[in-house]
């Protein structure tokens, strides 16, 4: 199966760069993932700092899920 994508340009600029640089999205968003994840999991917190990361790590992922991304991260 082969899918082709026709862009007008320069109209479609935008449209293009959200097609040919959705894997670099991907990428950055692993990184923030893992980030979050080493923070919460390994450094030392006070429990106000620890539960303020645990909050935005949940909130992080309910993007991600509200996106349908789950399964590229």
């Amino acid at each position: 199966m082969k899918a082709i994508l026709e862009f007008n340009l320069p109209e479609e600029q935008c449209e293009f760069d959200s097609a040919t640089k959705g894997s670099d999205a991907i990428s950055c968003l692993c990184e923030i993932r893992e980030l979050f994840r080493r923070r919460v999991k390994y450094a030392e917190l006070s429990d106000d700092v620890y539960k303020e990361c645990e909050k935005m790590y949940e909130e992080f992922w309910d993007i991600v899920n509200d996106h349908e991304l789950g399964n590229e991260l």
